[in-house]
């Protein structure tokens, strides 16, 4: 049962950040479509981020997907990626899936550096919460052991 608990535990973590990032990519794309042309997000846009996010995802999870001590090299490596490769999946989605008309050129940089933006700040928050949640829970051992 701990093994199916564990990888039950991992598809939850994929699941969630696969939806927030499919939300954030059909918010940024569908704002910057209504502000520059007054339109709406087509539905195969729609269903390809919806995929993308799932497989970012993953890509983020398999980064870190053993639950152990990387060295300092590794860990940075990882954290560069984690936040890269998303970006660069997202630019070659949007030009394979042809998300950004020839005259869209504006709105597609301004999609692709938020995205970039977005991935760089997620990781900057997560590491805050998680650092925060590992001195909170180190301060109660310590109140523990005392």
């Amino acid at each position: 049962m701990g093994k199916v608990r564990k990888y039950i535990k991992i598809e939850v973590e994929v699941e969630i950040f696969a939806c927030a990032h499919i939300t954030a990519m059909i918010f940024f794309y569908g704002l910057l479509e209504w502000l520059m042309y007054g339109g709406s997000v087509p539905f195969p846009i729609l269903v390809g981020q919806m995929a993308l996010g799932y497989v970012i995802s993953w890509l983020q999870k398999g980064l870190f997907f053993q639950e152990k001590h990387y060295s300092d090299l590794s860990y940075k490596i990882r954290e560069i990626l984690w936040c890269l490769l998303p970006g660069c999946l997202v630019v070659a989605a949007g030009n394979f899936g042809k998300w950004f008309p020839n005259q869209a050129w504006r709105m597609a940089l301004w999609f692709y550096g938020i995205m970039f933006c977005y991935f760089i700040l997620l990781w900057v928050f997560l590491k805050k919460f998680y650092r925060e949640e590992t001195d909170e829970i180190n301060q109660l051992l310590s109140q523990r052991r005392s």
